[in-house]
Order: structure tokens, then sequence, then C-alpha cells
């Protein structure tokens, strides 16, 4: 569902003659950001879930934790994108002049 318009956006500046290299980076970024995130956000995931075992935490409470930990970093990680998808926004529109 998010597919189309995150690409449609995110080709909207590229030129004709570089669609390939817009099309190709953007592809990149996304396969590269989905992984990242999985590996970031498994990590500080474990490593809660792992600190809560160690202080003696029941399985199923140290599991919640570990989870609400990750979301938690999940919303973190999206808060900040959206504030560098809004910044940029503004400038790419300032550079072209648009409102």
């Amino acid at each position: 569902m998010r597919v189309v318009p995150l690409y449609g956006i995110g080709t909207s500046h590229v030129r004709p003659g570089e669609a390939g290299v817009g099309s190709g980076l953007l592809n990149t970024f996304n396969e590269s950001g989905a992984a990242l995130g999985i590996a970031v956000i498994g990590t500080i995931l474990a490593t809660s879930l792992h600190n809560e075992l160690g202080s003696g935490t029941p399985a199923p409470e140290a599991m919640a934790v570990g989870v609400g930990t990750g979301f938690l970093a999940l919303v973190i990680c999206a808060a900040l994108a959206a504030c560098i998808a809004l910044a940029l926004h503004r400038l790419t529109r300032a550079a072209d002049g648009r409102p």
C-alpha cells in the first residue's frame, strides 16, 4: 500500500534522463533501510530482553519489556524520519521556488 506513493514521491524531482539512477537509489535505500532497521531494532530488543532476564524478571514479562523497548525505538526512529522528511520537503520546495 505504501510502496506506490513512496516511489511516486521519491522520483518526482528526478529528471526523465536520470529516472533509472533515481529509481535505483530509491530501491537501494529502501532495502538497506529495512535491513538496517531490523538489525538495530532486533539488537535493542535482544539487549533489553537479556538485561531483564539477567535481573531475574520472568521470561514472559522480560519479553514484554523487550518488545516494548523495541517499539519505543521504532517510534523514535519514525519521528526522526518524519522530521527529516519535512525538512527535506521544505528545502526542495524552497530550491524549486514552488510553495
